[in-house]
Order: C-alpha cells, then sequence, then structure tokens
C-alpha cells in the first residue's frame, strides 16, 4: 500500500440506495457527504456489485475527498475507488478499495466523484448513500490494463504527473490452492525507451524491492487481490515523469490473472 465546478448536491447518508452517476466519459462532478460514509472492511476480498450501462467501456468510479486529511498514518487525499477488471470469461470483475489507508468509513466534506471511462456511462454504486448526480467537467487519465494465466500477476505503467496526483494499482489472481510467494514493487523513469516499451521492463530499469513467503499465507481463498493507492508526491523518484510496476506471484493452480493502473492528476 502506498504510504505515500457546478452547483454541489448532497449526498444523504441515511437512505442505503447507492449512488447513480451518468457521465459523458471521463468525467466529474461535486459532491458533499453530510454524514461520514462506511466503506467496509477493505481487507475483505468481495467483489463489489457496480452495474454500468456499458461494460467494455468503463475502468472505474472515484470518491476523491478534495481536501488532505490523515488517516492511520497516512496524510493524502482519501478516496474509495472501484475498478474494473476482466474476469476472463468475457466479464469483468469490479474491485473497491480505499487509498493511502486501511479505513473502514469517509469522512463528511466535499469530494469529487469521477467516472474513468472511455464512452458514456451510467453507473450504479452501491455505497450506504442515496443521490443521483451528473458529471459534467470532462478529464483525462492514464490507465494499464494487463491480463494472464502465469503465477505472475502484475499491474504497470507510466504518466506525468502534477503536483496533486493520485495512483491506483489492483493486481488480482485467480485460481485454486494458492499460496503466496512473492511481491515486488519498483519505479523507473517514465521517459526512458524502455517504459515505452512498457513490458517486460529489463531489471536495470527498475528501483524497489520486494518480499515474500511460501507459508504463512498458505491456504489463500480462490481469489486474491493486492492492491496500492495513494497520493504521488514531489518526493517520488523520477517526478514528475514517474513509472510503477507492482507484481504478485504466486503457487498452486493459477487459471486468471488481471492487473490495471491508473493515474490521475487531480482537478484544481
Amino acid at each position: 500500500m502506498l504510504a505515500f465546478g457546478f452547483a454541489t448536491p448532497i449526498a444523504s447518508a441515511s437512505a442505503p440506495h447507492g449512488l447513480v452517476v451518468s457521465s459523458p466519459g471521463a468525467a466529474y462532478t461535486t459532491v458533499r457527504l453530510a454524514h461520514n460514509l462506511p466503506i467496509g472492511d477493505p481487507g475483505y476480498d468481495l467483489p463489489a456489485h457496480l452495474t454500468v450501462s456499458d461494460p467494455a467501456h468503463f475502468v472505474a468510479a472515484a470518491l476523491i475527498n478534495t481536501k488532505v486529511g490523515t488517516a492511520l498514518g497516512f496524510t493524502g487525499h482519501l478516496s474509495v475507488t472501484v475498478m474494473s477488471l476482466p474476469d476472463g470469461a468475457g466479464g469483468y470483475r469490479y474491485e473497491q478499495r480505499p487509498s493511502g489507508a486501511p479505513v473502514s468509513e469517509l469522512p463528511r466534506g466535499t469530494y469529487w466523484l469521477v467516472v474513468f471511462a472511455t464512452a458514456p456511462e451510467r453507473v450504479s454504486w452501491p455505497l450506504a448513500l442515496s443521490g443521483t448526480f451528473r458529471a459534467t467537467h470532462r478529464t483525462t487519465y492514464t490507465t494499464t490494463l494487463t491480463t494472464g494465466t502465469s503465477p505472475e500477476g502484475h499491474s504497470f505503467g507510466h504518466a506525468t504527473v502534477s503536483a496533486h496526483t493520485q495512483l491506483w494499482s489492483d493486481v488480482w489472481v485467480h485460481g485454486s490452492d494458492l499460496a503466496f510467494s512473492t511481491d515486488a514493487e519498483c519505479m523507473y523513469d517514465g521517459t526512458s525507451a524502455a517504459a515505452l516499451a512498457l513490458e517486460p521492463l529489463p531489471a536495470e530499469v527498475c528501483i524497489g524491492g520486494g518480499s515474500g513467503t511460501d507459508g504463512a499465507h498458505a491456504g489463500l481463498p480462490s481469489d486474491a487481490v493486492s492492491w496500492a493507492w495513494g497520493d504521488i508526491t514531489t518526493a517520488w523518484n523520477y517526478w514528475p515523469n514517474i513509472g510503477a510496476k507492482f507484481s504478485d506471484e504466486y503457487v498452486g493452480k493459477v487459471q486468471w490473472t488481471a492487473g490495471r493502473q491508473i493515474w490521475f492528476n487531480l482537478p484544481a
């Protein structure tokens, strides 16, 4: 995990019917949470039951606090994001995680509600609040998607970032008799020739580290998801042209892996 406008409608947390947002593509609007928003246990691996009008063109949706806050030792823009990952059978899995710190709720306040998509979308997000919104401010983002069937799942990508950027990365592994083996993370120069090729990345272009075990995490469920989400700062190596790669290797019967990385320069 990284340790590192129009009228403002009010989203009510008193009627947990879910949030609905329509968007012309990649766009955002501003909402205000009148109460703290429970988002569940971030360590419990259960995909979000999101409904989208065009799954093939939907990438993600996010609620991002417009102000920097501190929670569980993390200081940054607290958020919750639900990300689309292909499921290997022609469908999609929607994985929800908070950013920065494994919080179980977001504090009340003003948030950017963002839809990341390549075509018009109508998204129904079953959060513990109710509200119907239109994302009217067009925006841009950078995303990279990887899929495969090898024992290693990974996400990677690079972007030119501002002084206020969020990075989200999910790596999902599906199989049976899974046991965790090794994880690794690295950063690299986003302007290098190797970065432009994206994958495979030669070992010498990355700085970072890894850790692993083949025993303590044995007997994992059939789906394992790792996540690295949080703020990018000017203290990052290679800023403002940053690349990052996150990898997880498992032993057992790996049937499918999917990883996605999203870089988003926050609205001014």
